[in-house]
């Protein structure tokens, strides 16, 4: 029984000592995933009220074309709602010096956003030590989002207003990745990058170009399988 035991754990303890970069040789490949959740609650002095809620999941994968560079391939999707109320102001009549009169009234609000996200892209590892190493990322990404918003003043007919947007970016990100076992990856993308093209259309009267530059933040915290 003792000899089974240890027979075991040396089989256990040997994965771990296999050279871990040997995932980032050509022809492994990999998949990988994450879910994200965010809810808060704000109220500030001017009289809006909210609550929000945010979700989030990414699926991706890969193969290496060769040793220590990847194809990718990746899918995301985010929802976002919020709820409360909200002070409107109207302009009911003029006072003496011309300035007009404004009354309030409180609103229900409703604002919810579907972002969908395709991409396609490069990994570069870099090993650092046995465990650590670097990934330089770059992705075309093409993104889809779907906006309702609905105000509704008691006593009176709702605002309902709907927009779809449809951009594309290049996004740059360097990232760590962790390897926890010879098939296990834990990593994480902080800042970088992103130049935004968003074409001409209904709701944009002309194409539009914007980049920005981040170096805080951590994006893309998730789990990566590695396989043959």
């Amino acid at each position: 029984m003792k000899n089974s035991i240890l027979i075991l754990c040396l089989i256990g303890s040997s994965s771990f000592l296999q050279p871990l970069f040997g995932q980032l040789s050509k022809g492994q490949g990999f998949l990988n995933g994450s879910l994200s959740f965010y809810n808060a609650n704000d109220r500030n002095i001017t009289g809006t009220k909210t609550s929000s809620n945010n979700m989030g999941i990414s699926i991706g994968g890969g193969r290496f074309f060769t040793d220590k560079m990847a194809y990718t391939l990746g899918a995301n999707l985010y929802s976002y709602k919020d709820v409360g109320f909200s002070l409107i102001y109207t302009a009911v009549d003029s006072r003496p010096n011309g300035q007009p009169l404004f009354i309030s009234e409180q609103a229900a609000t409703k604002n919810e956003y579907t972002t969908t996200d395709l991409s396609i892209g490069l990994n570069r590892y870099i090993s650092l030590k046995e465990r650590l190493a670097l990934v330089l990322s770059g992705n075309v990404v093409a993104t889809f989002q779907n906006n309702d918003y609905t105000e509704q003043v008691t006593g009176k007919a709702a605002l309902n207003i709907s927009t779809k947007r449809q951009y594309y970016s290049l996004r740059l990100n360097p990232g760590l990745i962790y390897f926890l076992s010879p098939r296990f990856g834990l990593g994480g993308y902080f800042g970088g990058f992103n130049l935004q093209v968003e074409p001409k259309s209904g709701n944009n009267s002309a194409s539009t170009v914007s980049g920005n530059f981040s170096t805080s933040g951590v994006l893309g915290l998730g789990l990566t399988y590695f396989f043959k």
